[in-house]
């Protein structure tokens, strides 16, 4: 198991079968709405009326959000995005 060093001084494992893990999970969570959305639009527009456009608009907010990297990065141990997004200002680290 490696090891980071977090800002405070203190030790973080770091077990990178566990984040892989945890982020395959985490992605068939969140796949299950991606999927099954558009069962949710007509029933979403017709009680509320903010047309589709609108409400896909949004879902694809929550997309584009949720599938960039947090800011600092998401490259495990590097600090770094890699992703499609990581020329997004929100997903840079502060100094780079």
């Amino acid at each position: 198991m490696s090891t980071q060093e977090a800002p405070a001084g203190s030790v973080i494992p770091v077990n990178r079968w566990i984040q892989l893990v945890a982020g395959v999970v985490c992605m068939v969570m969140i796949a299950n709405l991606q999927y099954g959305w558009t069962y949710f639009v007509d029933p979403i527009d017709a009680r509320f009326h903010w047309g589709r456009t609108n409400i896909q608009i949004a879902f694809t907010i929550f997309v584009a959000t949720e599938t960039c990297p947090s800011r600092g990065g998401s490259s495990i141990g590097s600090g770094r995005a890699s992703s499609s997004c990581s020329a997004a200002p929100w997903s840079r680290s502060p100094g780079g």
